[in-house]
């Protein structure tokens, strides 16, 4: 029966096949291994797809991260070997809370594969969605302005590490060197207090307005002309000297630009509700039943219980 399978003991752990005698272990080779466990080239890359993709991409560029994560994984399986072989797969608590474990693994799996479906589903229909794409984008042309853009250089002198007084001293007496003919970029490598720019000499290319703290922003849309320096211009974190080196009106890409855009939210709109509409299914099941003699049980008079508002009874 049912009941009879979830409560039969998980399977042995299968038997890893010898690298010498078997063609597959030769395309999945064991990376490292112990006495009583091995892990081996697909365990690594089952584990990295575990990973957020951001994480994932540059992992194996670390050789020490690959290390860890392969020591970290053999813990894992020598620790399960062990469990097997002290038959803690048979303990009934064990069970218990396998049987609640893969009931979670596979409810997320059931969820991966409707949107695994939905996603083909909408591609099989994505050439029937051209009008509904060019429509959203005829609505919402504004939203998909591109907005003017100014590039510069700066540099900061920093109130972190000078009170606000002397940095703005110290950036008055740096724009005086300026005026006087000295280059701006140059100065910017030398004395620059902004980390990330200053190995670039100040240059932060093209940004919008709402791209940067509003005093920066302020000081540097004010420039009229390239090469025009600003005042001291004071943000969050200091003192600035902006120099203007470029400028971009406001322009209104045509649709074929921000297509893939747009359709990329259609794709998303269509998985979510796609994925909302199961999650509803089952939450509004008409068949769903409550026991209320035994529900009332789990609460104890007298006691609160963070997150439920329904009221004890004595």
């Amino acid at each position: 029966s049912a009941a009879q399978s979830a409560a039969a003991p998980a399977p042995p752990v299968p038997a890893v096949p010898s690298v010498s005698n078997s063609a597959a272990a030769d395309a999945d080779p064991v990376l490292i291994g112990n006495a009583t466990a091995q892990v081996r080239r697909s365990d690594y890359l089952l584990e990295l797809q575990r990973m957020p993709a951001e994480a994932r991409g540059g992992f194996g560029n670390n050789k020490r991260r690959i290390e860890e994560l392969l020591a970290r994984l053999l813990l894992t399986k020598t620790l399960a070997a062990q469990a097997f072989a002290q038959k803690l797969d048979q303990d009934p608590e064990v069970q218990a809370r396998l049987k609640g474990e893969l009931e979670r693994f596979y409810a997320g799996a059931r969820q991966v594969a409707l949107e695994r479906a939905s996603l083909a589903e909408f591609e099989a229909r994505k050439a029937s969605l051209e009008p509904r794409a060019r429509e959203l984008y005829a609505v919402n042309m504004k939203r998909f302005e591109v907005p003017e853009q100014v590039s510069a250089s700066h540099i900061l002198i920093a109130t972190d590490k000078h009170s606000k007084g002397d940095a703005l001293k110290l950036a008055q007496d740096t724009r005086a060197r300026i005026v006087a003919g000295e280059n701006f970029n140059t100065i910017a490598a030398a004395v620059s207090e902004d980390a990330s720019t200053k190995p670039k000499k100040g240059r932060l290319g093209f940004f919008s307005r709402d791209e940067m703290d509003p005093g920066f922003s302020d000081a540097a849309f004010a420039l009229k002309n390239v090469g025009d320096v600003s005042e001291p211009a004071l943000s969050r974190f200091g003192w600035h000297l902006i120099q203007l080196e470029g400028r971009k009106a406001s322009r209104q890409p045509p649709y074929t630009e921000v297509r893939e855009v747009i359709f990329a939210e259609m794709r998303q709109k269509y998985v979510d509700e796609r994925r909302d509409a199961l999650l509803a299914s089952i939450n509004n099941d008409p068949t769903t039943k409550i026991d209320e003699a035994a529900l009332e049980a789990l609460f104890i008079a007298g006691t609160k219980v963070p997150g439920v508002t329904r009221p004890v009874k004595d």
